[in-house]
């Protein structure tokens, strides 16, 4: 007779989870690439060309962003 598989006390997060961490992480993304398209707030910090480059209101509100995504991830991994 076959033993039974043993657990180790944690389980994968189910689909809806791992759907709304994806969620939170477009969000995130979303709102980077808002701000950094309709703003040009402080210093050049890269040019890409031309018009187009980071600015360190750019870099602030990804920081912010992934901070918060991350934050938002950890509580709902945590979430059983």
């Amino acid at each position: 007779m076959p033993t039974p598989a043993r657990s180790s006390g944690r389980t994968a997060p189910d689909r809806r989870r791992l759907r709304r961490i994806a969620a939170v992480w477009a969000v995130a993304a979303l709102v980077v690439l808002a701000f950094a398209a309709v703003t040009a707030v402080g210093p050049v910090l890269l040019v890409f060309y031309g018009t187009h480059g980071v600015h360190v209101g750019d870099l602030v509100v990804l920081l912010i962003a992934v901070a918060v995504a991350a934050r938002l991830t950890a509580r709902r991994l945590r979430e059983g």
